[in-house]
């Protein structure tokens, strides 16, 4: 299927980036010259590639089977050395002085024997060196690749440093970044166990090798305190080791936990090893990456070894932030919607509360009630009653339901919109009528709704995400001809289906947030059968989307519109699906959070 969709993450690849001759001046081996070379043209990536970014002389540059002139005996056969030899994008960095460049006082080097998630953040701009283009194709270079120096904790910032730094924690790395890169490697030093600090941190000598990094969530602002993200997209590298393109429908989890809370002013350290195991719809799940099913919602529980819940400080959630509970919901688990996924990827971290915490089985999990704070109405397209079958019907201009109709549109049942949930759907599309013959015109549906003013005690900002699926159009003339086995009288319709979503707030002239998604028309056509009743129609291949918003912090009500506008062009192109509409708001970590 190749749906023209807003940019799927999934279809990247890097390769018309590259001439040959940038690859004379990276540092990476031959065969990943030849598997980039070989790799597919690229959509899309924000930054320009730098040639001068890793570079390294040819002693250095790892390649099968060499072996570094400082190492020998014993070492070479211990698994940290296998593991720091396969991630390390320079064999110049002397494992031998780890010791000795220390300026901390330790008693014993400890190297990494997990395998949970990392993340790393750089750049304070979306182009910053390195750029995204620079670390898929050749990785985290530290400062000094060449004989650089060893030592943590002081001196890892340092322009001398042979050290590239990560951490469990997303949240800590937040602080230093725009765009933070999630890692799936094995080794590295544990800087906490080695020095006695908190910091959560996972050192790496000699950095890390592109192949080892998942993907980036690009952010076009850091995510301080209280702050939700807005316009974030998640890019996934293909160079990764386990690449595997999504397939629609899929969604790749990423999940993990922390052991220790780390936020902002206060730390609460954690006595013995991180014990959080994880429970999706009550069924044991690993954290790190997981293929999913896309689902219209899942519920995470942390919870220990007997399957009883674990005190959460917060969560993380990728378009949100971090996030807590009101004292009326259970922050040990989480109702998460399915549209939160960027570019069919969601991450989510649990960060473990060092109190104990009062059992909280009898609350609902946190987000369970958070459209509860925004009065959206009719969120799935059924107060206007609901369709049988494969109907349709006209919905005229004026107030449908909770909707403004401009102009006109048309509302699908579910089963003729295919939406395999309970909500219908609304094609943003009105007709004009001449004679018995109906031409489209772009259509257009919008909401007013307003954010209940949070409770005075509650300091921190309100987060909020704008939730909803589109999908192209199942009438089969509504797409390319060479797609369709439409014989029918109307015209084929085979411009693409676009769609722009605008929130507005009240008294602001410029829209709170705003996004144009492209979906091209449906390439599958498809026969329904039942019994002897055939139905024919395109895929309508429904995607959801999560649009954060940036709004103030309320100390008023809060008044929004919420704008539905096809893009189409007229006569042209057919209006795409809407469906499942819902808006969340959930707090931020309080500023009290620690208590």
């Amino acid at each position: 299927m190749k749906t023209k969709l807003s940019f799927l993450a999934t279809n990247i690849v890097v390769a018309s980036l590259f001439s040959p001759a940038t690859f004379a001046d990276s540092a990476n081996t031959a065969a990943l010259k030849n598997h980039l070379l070989s790799a597919s043209p690229i959509e899309s990536l924000p930054g320009e590639l730098h040639p001068d970014y890793g570079k390294l002389r040819e002693a250095c540059v790892p390649t099968a089977g060499k072996i570094p002139e400082w190492a020998d005996g014993e070492m070479v056969s211990a698994p940290w050395y296998q593991h720091w030899l396969n991630t390390t994008v320079s064999l110049c960095i002397n494992l031998k002085n780890i010791e000795k460049d220390q300026a901390m006082p330790f008693e014993k080097i400890h190297w990494r024997e997990d395998s949970d998630i990392l993340f790393r953040s750089t750049g304070s701009t979306l182009t910053s060196i390195p750029s995204i283009p620079d670390v898929f194709l050749k990785g985290f270079f530290p400062w000094q690749p060449d004989g650089g120096n060893l030592a943590m904790v002081s001196g890892i910032a340092t322009q001398e440093s042979g050290i590239v730094s990560t951490s469990y924690n997303i949240m800590h790395t937040r602080f230093f970044g725009v765009n933070t890169y999630i890692i799936d490697a094995p080794g590295g030093v544990d800087v906490d166990n080695s020095f006695g600090v908190n910091e959560q941190e996972i050192a790496f000598p000699g950095g890390i090798q592109p192949d080892y990094i998942h993907g980036v969530i690009a952010s076009s602002e850091k995510d301080w305190w209280g702050k939700s993200w807005t316009g974030i997209d998640y890019y996934l590298n293909p160079h990764y080791r386990n690449f595997s393109p999504n397939q629609s429908g899929q969604i790749d989890l990423i999940l993990s936990s922390t052991g220790r809370a780390m936020f902002g002013r206060g730390i609460n350290r954690m006595t013995g090893e991180n014990n959080i195991h994880f429970l999706l719809d009550g069924k044991e799940i690993n954290s790190r990456i997981t293929r999913l099913p896309e689902k219209q919602s899942m519920t995470l529980a942390a919870v220990d070894a007997e399957q009883q819940y674990v005190p959460i400080s917060y969560w993380y959630i990728s378009g949100l932030g971090a996030v807590t509970a009101n004292e009326n919901e259970n922050r040990s688990c989480i109702k998460l919607p399915g549209g939160m996924n960027y570019h069919n990827t969601i991450i989510v971290q649990a960060v473990q509360h060092s109190k104990p915490r009062p059992d909280a089985g009898d609350k609902p999990c946190l987000l369970a009630n958070s459209s509860e704070l925004v009065a959206l109405k009719d969120k799935s397209f059924t107060d206007t009653g609901n369709l049988k079958d494969y109907a349709l019907r006209y919905l005229n201009e004026g107030s449908q339901g909770g909707w403004q109709v401009e102009g006109g549109a048309f509302i699908f049942s579910a089963k003729g919109a295919h939406t395999e949930s309970a909500s219908q759907a609304v094609e943003l599309s009105r007709a004009e009528y001449e004679g018995k013959n109906y031409y489209l015109y772009p259509g257009k549906i919008s909401q007013k709704v307003s954010f209940i003013k949070p409770d005075t005690d509650r300091s921190a900002h309100l987060k909020s995400v704008l939730l909803f699926r589109l999908g192209n159009n199942t009438q089969p003339w509504c797409a390319k001809p060479a797609d369709s086995q439409w014989q029918g009288s109307l015209p084929f319709l085979q411009g693409s289906q676009d769609v722009e979503v605008t929130v507005r707030l009240e008294g602001q002239e410029l829209p709170v947030a705003q996004k144009r998604y492209n979906l091209g028309t449906s390439p599958e056509f498809v026969i329904d059968h039942e019994g002897k009743r055939k139905h024919a129609r395109m895929n309508p291949q429904w995607h959801s989307y999560a649009l954060a918003l940036d709004l103030p912090e309320p100390h008023e009500d809060l008044h929004l519109t919420i704008e539905f506008a096809s893009k189409s062009k007229a006569l042209e192109a057919c209006g795409a699906l809407v469906s499942d509409v819902d808006l969340i708001s959930t707090y931020g970590i309080d500023r009290d959070w620690n208590k």
